[in-house]
């Protein structure tokens, strides 16, 4: 279904309607990709409030890259999360470039979580190219977050590829970018699973072999699948 709706599908999750950028799936509890820088902050708010309203037994994870946190609405989302105290998850992937700035050139901080003590709020910045480390991170923080209300984790990765396709990456250097790839998590979770006999290479390789398959797979549904009819080009549309 994602797939489908990258293609502009009828069985995509949006009937096509969404693409790439504003893809959601509302049974899963996705409320959607936003194509607006940070747009995703104030409905993470909004969810945080109802989840709060309803005492539900859960949190809103919220994901936002670098550059958002230099827009307004991270703030007001901050201290409006802090205020009343919201369950929610600000998890910002510093992936060191907005577009084609590095994220130093943008910010007078060394470090994106200490804004967040500026609304009360706790944070902690991690190595997000270890996914175990983020995994504990994220398990850890969830648990504050439904105690004492929203927390702001930042994990450091980086962008190995441009912006979009017509990137030609020409504001960075080769070698910086060859030093990045050293560090690829994929690869470097691989290693940790053969060294700690948890996985061996032939499971691991039958892994990526089924996933390829899978993506193969979603390919094919999603190029077999039809367009919506132009008779439906109004349904769901709301404003």
């Amino acid at each position: 279904m994602m797939m489908a709706e990258f293609l502009g599908k009828e069985t995509g999750y949006c009937k096509g309607r969404g693409g790439s950028m504003h893809i959601a799936d509302l049974s899963r509890g996705n409320l959607g990709a936003n194509g607006v820088v940070g747009g995703g902050m104030p409905i993470a708010v909004g969810a945080g409030l109802t989840t709060k309203m309803k005492n539900l037994d859960r949190i809103v994870l919220c994901f936002f890259g670098d550059g958002a946190t230099n827009q307004g609405i991270f703030h007001e989302s901050l201290n409006l999360a802090s205020i009343w105290k919201l369950p929610i998850l600000f998890l910002c992937e510093n992936n060191q470039y907005g577009m084609s700035m590095n994220w130093r050139k943008s910010m007078s901080v060394d470090d994106i979580a200490v804004r967040a003590t500026s609304y009360g709020m706790k944070s902690k910045t991690v190595d997000g190219n270890d996914i175990f480390v983020v995994y504990d991170a994220v398990r850890k923080a969830k648990e504050m977050v439904k105690e004492n209300g929203p927390f702001l984790l930042v994990c450091n990765t980086y962008r190995i590829l441009g912006h979009s396709k017509s990137d030609a990456n020409r504001y960075r250097t080769k070698e910086e970018i060859r030093r990045w790839q050293e560090k690829c998590p994929i690869n470097n979770m691989r290693k940790i699973l053969e060294e700690n006999a948890l996985f061996s290479s032939a499971q691991l390789n039958e892994i990526e072999r089924d996933a390829k398959e899978d993506i193969e797979a979603a390919v094919r549904y999603a190029e077999e699948s039809p367009f919506p009819s132009i008779d439906t080009i109004l349904d769901d549309v709301y404003a």
